[in-house]
């Protein structure tokens, strides 16, 4: 059963993989409970069902006595967290799993714990325990992490800033963020319906230039500023990505 299912798994059947598994967890033996339920995480992580493979990881790790495989559920666990962005969860569990037993576990245990705290956005602490994720001897790599940390692309574009550089001048917000087009596009929106209702309100009178062109200007006017900070969030995400995929492979490579 156990075999069939590995196999499933290896073939990229992780839904039958992980009723297998779970078939297994049922009928066999007490001792190796630990150890499926982890198995059948995997198959939903490889799914990227991260809530659910949480908890069968969640479960194996308070069952297991094996610093191993103890150490291999609560560090799936974190990675799960990690992606439901559950950073103070996932570094509570990595605080509390002994990784003496073996140094590369201490390495990866302390590169997660960079994750979650770059996650959170305190880069200050990310350094120290991408730092001590590494060899002693990798002092390169350490130097270039430090630069990588210290990079203002970390905070730039700030969605705040974007947001009131579109309120008081619409479409800026967009424009310093780098989406051009779009600001472009709700500066001459903003100002289109601004000289409509002015046009209208000398023409037609205020009453119907209120009713007929100012819902559409307000409108505009506010998805306008509402879009920049969306805008600016987004390409500070993207920039922050592109660190961490930086930081990553100096860490992983070996």
């Amino acid at each position: 059963m156990i075999a069939y299912a590995d196999e499933q798994f290896t073939a990229g059947q992780f839904n039958l993989a992980a009723k297998e598994y779970q078939r297994a967890l049922f009928f066999g033996p007490s001792e190796s409970v630990g150890a499926l339920t982890v198995k059948t995480g995997d198959c939903f992580l490889e799914q990227k069902m991260f809530s659910e493979a949480e908890k069968y990881y969640h479960f194996a790790s308070n069952i297991i006595q094996d610093d191993s495989l103890r150490f291999e559920a609560l560090s799936k666990k974190s990675v799960c967290l990690i992606h439901q962005h559950s950073y103070q969860q996932a570094i509570l569990d990595l605080f509390n799993v002994n990784t003496e037993f073996s140094a590369r576990a201490t390495n990866q245990k302390e590169f997660l714990l960079g994750t979650c705290f770059f996650g959170m956005g305190d880069f200050k602490e990310a350094e120290t325990h991408f730092h001590l994720a590494l060899e002693e001897g990798e002092i390169a790599k350490k130097e270039t992490i430090k630069t990588l940390l210290q990079s203002k692309k970390l905070m730039k574009p700030d969605p705040q800033t974007a947001y009131w550089m579109s309120i008081i001048i619409p479409g800026s917000g967009q424009i310093y963020s780098g989406d051009f087009k779009s600001g472009i596009n709700s500066a001459a929106l903003y100002f289109g319906f601004m000289a409509l209702l002015l046009n209208m309100t000398f023409t037609s009178g205020w009453v119907d230039a209120i009713f007929t062109v100012a819902p559409w200007w307000q409108r505009y006017y506010t998805g306008g500023y509402t879009n920049a900070k969306k805008i600016a969030f987004a390409k500070r995400e993207a920039n922050r990505a592109n660190i961490y995929r930086q930081i990553f492979h100096l860490i992983n490579e070996r």
